[in-house]
This record gives C-alpha cells, structure tokens and sequence, in this order.
C-alpha cells in the first residue's frame, strides 16, 4: 500500500504515520485502497520515505509482520536493504 512505490528505481518505499486514537486510524483507513489524488499518503500525519536501506529500531519489543505473516514476537530491531539485479522484475 504505497502507491508511489516505483519498482524500477531500485529503492523502498516506506510508509510511516502517529495518529491520536482509533477513530483517527479508522477515518484514514478507507484511503488506503485509493490509488490517486486523495489517498491516504497525502494525509499529513503520513509520512512516505524512498531509500536503499532502512533500520527500524524499537525501545519495546514488538510483533513483526511480513507478507501477513508474524515473523517474530519480540522483534527491536529489523533492517532491510536493497539488491539491485538480485531479482529480475518486468515493469513497462
């Protein structure tokens, strides 16, 4: 759900956001499935990040999800990193 993701570029996207309370998060939610204008990026709270690398560190342990998937419980610390050719991808 990052609709400025550019598969060529060799970069990931990253989207990150805080919202004060769940009716927020909920209010926001219908955005995500908006490709366009409109959609849930533009919303101030949101940040969208393009880099080659990225290192999430966490002061508590929390759950990490991948591909729907928990990949661990008690994840603090995760970094992910491009490779650019590793995997060939047909774009237009």
């Amino acid at each position: 759900m990052t609709p400025h993701a550019d598969p060529a570029d060799g970069k990931l996207t990253f989207v990150y956001a805080y919202m004060k309370g769940r009716l927020a998060i909920l209010r926001l939610l219908p955005r995500t499935m908006k490709p366009g204008p409109g959609s849930y990026v533009e919303h101030p709270a949101v940040h969208e990040i393009h880099s080659a690398w990225l290192r999430i560190r966490t002061e508590q342990p929390t759950p990490l999800h991948a591909d729907g998937e928990i990949q661990s419980e008690t994840a603090q610390e995760i970094e992910y990193r491009t490779l650019p050719g590793a995997l060939p991808v047909i774009v237009p």
